[in-house]
């Protein structure tokens, strides 16, 4: 709808959702993974969670 409308907050606070909503699910899917003893888990969970908020200045700025 920001998009449509042409408002960068709006666009920017949906994108700033979308990091919030889709962080705990890399928590959790890290916590499942390490308890499996799967050890890259959780240094590869960081990583997505770091890429995916320096994703949203960019996006938003874009």
């Amino acid at each position: 709808m920001g998009s449509e409308i042409g408002s960068a907050a709006l666009v920017a606070d949906a994108l700033h959702a979308r990091t919030d909503g889709s962080t705990p699910l890399a928590v959790l899917v890290s916590a499942g993974a390490s308890a499996l003893r799967r050890q890259p888990a959780d240094p590869a969970a960081g990583l997505a969670i770091t890429r995916a908020i320096l994703l949203v200045p960019k996006d938003a700025a874009r």
